[in-house]
């Protein structure tokens, strides 16, 4: 039968990070509303254009003709 370890030190840490982070998003988020700010909107999303390719001309194997 398995047994429950516990919590690690780790994990307690990241669970403490991350509880911090959930504390710091919330009094944004009340600061927002005391000044009469709007919300932020989600950011639009960019759709990313490849950059064109050189045009390659002669031979590409180092060689050279002649």
């Amino acid at each position: 039968m398995d047994h429950f370890d516990g919590v690690t030190p780790e994990q307690r840490w990241k669970n403490e990070l991350l509880r911090e982070i959930k504390n710091l998003n919330n009094n944004i988020r009340q600061g927002v509303n005391i000044f009469g700010m709007k919300p932020m909107e989600q950011p639009e999303q960019l759709e990313l254009i490849p950059e064109p390719q050189p045009e390659r001309k002669g031979k590409s194997n180092g060689t050279k003709s002649g």
